[in-house]
């Protein structure tokens, strides 16, 4: 499933589409065993299909649910597509709203919008602000993984919202310091790709084979002893019934 919603930014719909039964087949596993976090991470997935469809309301409203168990328990690069794809969902619907004609009414969560232009033009702000938010959030995790290619859409992104907000002092600073880092990571991404020697973990000097286990046991929302106890309690509770 995750392979699909990589492979979906330069692919047909139908890539992202391809990842729906895997995500659904998870959910139901994590029900059936108790595995709240990793169900947690499969919501989080299945919001950027939602997404990627158009829904953005229904992927929002997915994040939301799954947002406090992914960040507690998610790997750090999960947190950080998570907060990225919330951010994506509020710059939707600010678009969408944007894109209405004045005076139609637009439903939303706590009701019905404003159906004047003003009131258009406040929600579209606050939407902003709040995917600046998640785009911070966003960004300061990235930056501990040193996670390149998404440190750049985040920086891409957040100039552009800075672009559309008013042009006040800061709001122009944040948008080319944004400008800046997001060409400054395009170097850096070329410069690593025409090197010779590709870069090596850090922890790859300290040890061999164990560094690597900690960076894929990391990832797993669901640490190994803890599934081991779940599965034992499931099997004791169907052999009770």
């Amino acid at each position: 499933a995750l392979i699909d919603l990589e492979s979906s930014s330069c692919a047909p719909q139908s890539t992202i589409e391809r990842a729906i039964p895997p995500l659904l087949e998870c959910l139901s596993l994590c029900e059936d065993y108790f595995m709240d976090p990793l169900r947690a991470v499969a919501l989080s997935a299945l919001a950027k299909v939602h997404l990627g469809m158009g829904r953005f309301r229904k992927a929002r409203s997915m994040l939301n649910a799954a947002m406090p168990l992914v960040m507690q328990h998610g790997h750090l690069w999960l947190q950080s597509e998570a907060c990225l794809t919330l951010a994506k969902c509020h710059l939707a619907e600010a678009s969408w709203i944007e894109g209405g004609k004045p005076g139609d009414l637009i439903s939303d969560r706590k009701g019905i919008l404003s159906t004047t232009d003003s009131g258009h033009a406040i929600d579209i702000m606050n939407l902003r602000q709040t995917a600046l938010f998640q785009l911070e959030k966003s960004a300061s995790i990235l930056e501990q993984l040193d996670e390149i290619s998404r440190l750049r859409e985040v920086y891409y992104l957040q100039a552009r919202v800075y672009q559309s907000l008013p042009h006040i002092n800061r709001n122009l600073r944040k948008r080319d310091e944004a400008a800046r880092k997001f060409a400054q990571l395009g170097i850096e991404k070329q410069r690593r790709i025409s090197s010779k020697v590709m870069s090596i973990p850090r922890f790859s000097t300290e040890s061999t084979d164990s560094g690597w286990w900690d960076v894929i046991q990391g990832v797993l929302p669901t640490d190994c002893d803890g599934l081991r106890r779940v599965v034992l309690l499931k099997e004791q509770r169907s052999q009770q019934r």
